[in-house]
């Protein structure tokens, strides 16, 4: 079962990443730069999973 792995802006300059996999939501940790987030997510998710970045 893959994953989906969610970037979301959580406060001013802090960006958070959560794993949500059906009936299930991990977090991940949360960055400074949306940069980083979003490389963290895909570097987790890899081929098989997705990434989705909410912008706000």
């Amino acid at each position: 079962m893959a994953a989906t792995y969610h970037v979301r802006k959580v406060a001013k300059g802090r960006w958070a990443v959560t794993s949500v996999i059906p009936g299930w939501i991990t977090p991940i940790g949360t960055y400074t730069k949306r940069s980083a987030a979003i490389t963290t997510a895909r570097l987790l998710a890899g081929w098989r999973s997705s990434v989705v970045v909410h912008s706000s």
